[in-house]
C-alpha cells in the first residue's frame, strides 16, 4: 500500500502537468478523467479504511454498553474476555509509516498539489 500512495501521489502530480500542459481538447478530456478517477480509487481506499476504524470502535463499545454486569458470573467472564479481545484495533496501513484515513487522503492531494507548483514553474 505504501507503494500504492507514493505512485498515486505522483501520478495525480503527473497527469496535473500533462492537463495544463495539453493542447487539445481531447486530450485535456482524457487526462482530465484519468485524473478523477485516480482520486476516486484513491478516496475509496482511504474512505473504506477510515469506515473501518470507526466501525471497529463502534463494535468495542458494544460490550460496554450492555447489561454485562447484570449477567450470572460465566457471562461476566466471557463478556470481559470479548472486550479483551476486541481490543484489537483494525486499521489498514501505507507500510510502516502511516494509516490510511481521510486525513492521509488529503495529506496525499496536498503533497501531489506541492508537486504540481513545484513542477509547473
Amino acid at each position: 500500500m505504501f507503494c500504492y500512495v507514493v505512485m498515486c501521489s505522483l501520478m495525480i502530480c503527473a497527469t496535473a502537468v500533462q492537463l495544463t500542459s495539453a493542447t487539445s481538447t481531447t486530450q485535456k478530456l482524457l487526462m482530465a478523467e484519468y485524473l478523477i478517477f485516480g482520486i476516486a480509487q484513491l478516496f475509496m481506499f482511504c474512505w473504506h479504511s477510515n469506515d473501518v476504524i470507526y466501525k471497529n470502535q463502534a463494535v468495542l463499545m458494544g460490550p460496554y454498553e450492555s447489561d454485562w454486569w447484570a449477567a450470572n458470573l460465566q457471562q461476566r467472564k466471557n463478556v470481559l474476555i470479548l472486550q479483551g479481545q476486541m481490543r484489537m484495533v483494525h486499521i489498514y496501513t501505507a507500510g510502516p509509516f502511516t494509516n490510511l484515513t481521510l486525513s492521509t487522503f488529503i495529506a496525499i492531494l496536498k503533497g501531489a498539489y506541492s508537486f504540481y507548483t513545484i513542477f509547473r514553474k
